[in-house]
């Protein structure tokens, strides 16, 4: 939400959407790891609580998607000289993977599948890797040059290392 607009030098598309994903977040997020416990040494209502609020969760993520999305809309060329745009919006995808994998990896349906598999590990790689590292690389390529007054010295390997990490990702 600060470098996307700050890059493509437009403002958010929607306060609302904003606002609908930052209250989502607020008001679901707090139990989403109860459903990790189902079968676990804990009261049903619990894991209940942690499933249904897994599965609202989709709200705020569906939320921030269509809002990035119409931010960005008109503006996809940047991705492609923007080294910071290019990292964060790989980085919102993953994140928008991520959290519908955990939404529905939640669902005791999906879990009596999944739960004990690489499944559950690859869902906190994707968030991790995916989303937080991918963010974390855009944030320096953005901030660095401003701290420093130079901008990097090669674009070429900055390129590199964006497909490298992506590849890697997937």
């Amino acid at each position: 939400y600060y470098f996307l607009p700050k890059i493509i030098g437009r403002p958010v598309q929607s306060y609302n959407l904003s606002l609908l994903g930052f209250w989502g977040l607020a008001f679901f997020y707090g139990q989403v790891g109860g459903h990790h416990l189902i079968g676990g040494p804990v009261p049903g209502w619990m894991v209940t609580l942690s499933i249904v609020q897994s599965m609202m969760m989709i709200i705020p993520v569906v939320a921030f998607t269509i809002n990035q999305q119409q931010t960005l809309k008109g503006h996809l060329a940047a991705i492609r000289y923007s080294p910071t745009l290019r990292f964060i919006a790989f980085g919102g995808l993953m994140y928008t993977a991520s959290s519908v994998q955990g939404s529905f990896e939640a669902l005791r349906s999906v879990n009596v599948v999944t739960h004990f598999t690489h499944y559950t590990v690859a869902h906190a790689h994707l968030g991790l890797y995916g989303f937080v590292t991918m963010v974390f690389f855009g944030s320096i390529y953005f901030i660095v040059p401003r701290i420093t007054g130079r901008e990097w010295p090669s674009p070429v390997l900055i390129a590199a290392h964006f497909w490298l990490a992506a590849i890697g990702i997937s």
